[in-house]
Parts: structure tokens; C-alpha cells; sequence
């Protein structure tokens, strides 16, 4: 999938990378220790809030293998402009459906076959 932010392309790419990167940010605690673990299931309920930050951290995540990443403000940006033009829940839903695309994911996210 690739997404144009701040006049650029990025593809965003849902495999092991991303999903390491996603457990680097936000791992589940057990007991008061990060398990390094679970981060899908952390993205899950940030999404189901509607919370952009979900996205931001998505968006790191799948281009964390680019050459050259967004900037923090170029994917802000690039967040308000979606909500703004009421594309923010189109986009999540495609999104959504790149990872559902991917085995790996699907199984991390807990998501029913």
C-alpha cells in the first residue's frame, strides 16, 4: 500500500519489520514487565477509540524499511488533512484491509479468519 504524505510516496510494508517496530513502540505489560509482545491487539483498541495516534504509529511502523521516513509533522499533517476532508475512516479501512491480507498479521491481531 502506499500512502502520499507531504508529496511524497511510502509504502507502507506489514511484514516481520513492521511488526517488530509496532512491539518496540507499544508492547503489553504482564505483571508490570513488557513482554515485547502484543502490540496489534494495542493497535486494535487504539483504533476502536478512533484515536489517530494508532495510525501514527502504524504509519512508522510499515515505513520503518524506507530509505527515507516521514517526519513526525509531515504524517500530522497528512492525518488532518484526512480527517478534514472526512477520508480518515476510508483510509483506515483500506488499511485495515492490507493487513487482514497478511497471515502473519491476521494471527497477531487476533482477527477471525
Amino acid at each position: 500500500m502506499i500512502l502520499n504524505i507531504g508529496g511524497k510516496d511510502y509504502t507502507l510494508r506489514f511484514g516481520i519489520g513492521f511488526l517488530r517496530e509496532m512491539n518496540k513502540l507499544h508492547s503489553v505489560e504482564m505483571e508490570g514487565m513488557k513482554t515485547g509482545y502484543g502490540a496489534m491487539t494495542m493497535f486494535n483498541a487504539g483504533r476502536a477509540m478512533n484515536d489517530p495516534l494508532a495510525l501514527i504509529d502504524l504509519i512508522k511502523s510499515a515505513t520503518v524499511t524506507e530509505a527515507q521516513k516521514p517526519s513526525n509533522d509531515a504524517i500530522e499533517e497528512f492525518l488532518e488533512d484526512l480527517i478534514v476532508n472526512e477520508k480518515y475512516d476510508q483510509t483506515i479501512e483500506e488499511i485495515m484491509q492490507e493487513l487482514k491480507a497478511s497471515p502473519l498479521l491476521k494471527k497477531a491481531m487476533n482477527l477471525a479468519e
